[in-house]
């Protein structure tokens, strides 16, 4: 099945993957003129297209939007972007083409047949495999052949920084705004009764994909990123803001905010924490220490103190208390620091306890605090 992922247009590649699948409708219905047609018409989309992106018009004074499908094939083939063997293979699609007119169909006796229309479907993968190449080569990657990459082979995720090098600025900035957290949601098929579950491997790999491509984003791209949050978080429904910041959002974003929207980032975090924490949701507030002010510091030490002290999952009670110690060392000290208003809120929750006469309970809180360290864990 080809996908024309090489194609940055998104409307221009859904074009071509309706006149696909119709090329394979007609070889299932043994419509060979009308397979013959479509190919050629596909052909001559994609080597106008390259030849476009490449500024060929620029450099020879040739418009390709006028070119006939054998000087394309020519053209493209000078400039190497097709071998000679496929240039030569591509007659198939160029006298086929003429197929349409009826007229010509008479006085050249051609007829369409089934093996001109296999063959032709066969060059027209060779098209593809080559102008992907020449656009690797020259443009680097496509997002969506990152994400392509990351879904197929598992291994891609051992070098997936190396390929997300190899992106331009133009192509990372999709990922991230869009080629990414589309795919995301399109593989989170819960929500009915009768669908499979989601694929959560798949969605690891983006969401790992997705930090480290914004690392590598200019300030201007993780900017227009995190407003792009800011914009969900306004206007979406609950089940995508909570999916899109615990697969995407890490709060130490929220530097690319104004303070205002900042402010409002936060108070979203801190009351979300509060009501559904989660391992993911710890995840999503790494940096938000940097942004807290000392009211916000008490209520967070009791939301993660809670699956402390409690029966439940031992991953978000492991995730619970390093994020303890990760908040106690990401505030500043000092006698006007604000470290310390995390050390006296749980010593308050050690009086408390102890009044309670919860032996157990209290030990275990003296335990986180003094067990508070500048030794990451």
């Amino acid at each position: 099945m080809i996908e024309f992922d090489f194609i940055v247009d998104a409307r221009f590649r859904e074009s071509l993957m309706k006149d696909y699948v119709e090329f394979q409708a007609s070889l299932s219905g043994e419509a060979w003129k009308a397979a013959l047609v479509l190919l050629g018409s596909i052909v001559e989309a994609l080597l106008v297209d390259h030849l476009l992106a490449t500024m060929y018009q620029k450099r020879t004074g040739a418009d390709p939007l006028k070119m006939q499908l054998a000087d394309l094939i020519a053209a493209c083939e000078k400039e190497k972007i097709i071998s000679t063997k496929t240039a030569a293979l591509s007659t198939v699609v160029r006298e086929y083409r003429n197929l349409i007119h009826p007229g010509r169909t008479i006085r050249l006796g051609e007829t369409a047949s089934k093996s001109a229309a296999i063959v032709a479907g066969e060059l027209l993968q060779l098209i593809v495999d080559e102008i992907a190449a020449s656009r690797r080569e020259k443009c680097g990657y496509t997002a969506e052949q990152i994400v392509k990459n990351l879904e197929r082979d598992e291994s891609a995720m051992s070098i997936h920084t190396h390929l997300l090098k190899e992106v331009s600025a133009f192509e990372l900035e999709r990922l991230l705004l869009s080629v990414i957290p589309s795919r995301y949601f399109e593989l989170d098929t819960a929500a009915g009764d009768y669908e499979p579950e989601p694929d959560f491997e798949g969605q690891s790999r983006l969401s790992i994909c997705f930090r480290s491509a914004f690392s590598l984003a200019s300030e201007e791209t993780k900017k227009r990123v995190t407003l792009s949050f800011l914009s969900i978080l306004k206007e979406e429904h609950q089940h995508k803001v909570f999916t899109y910041e615990t697969a995407f959002f890490r709060a130490g974003d929220l530097q690319y905010l104004s303070a205002a929207q900042a402010k409002l980032v936060k108070h979203h975090l801190l009351s979300r924490i509060d009501k559904d924490i989660s391992a993911e949701l710890i995840n999503a507030i790494d940096g938000l220490p940097a942004f807290l002010e000392a009211k916000d510091i008490p209520d967070l030490v009791d939301s993660l103190l809670r699956p402390c002290v409690s029966k439940g999952s031992s991953l978000l009670k492991i995730a619970a208390r390093k994020y303890l110690n990760d908040l106690w060392m990401g505030l500043p000290g000092g006698s006007d620091g604000l470290d310390h208003v995390v050390t006296d809120r749980l010593q308050d929750w050690v009086v408390h306890f102890e009044k309670l006469e919860n032996v157990e309970t209290a030990a275990i809180v003296r335990e986180i605090k003094d067990g508070l360290s500048d030794i990451p864990f």
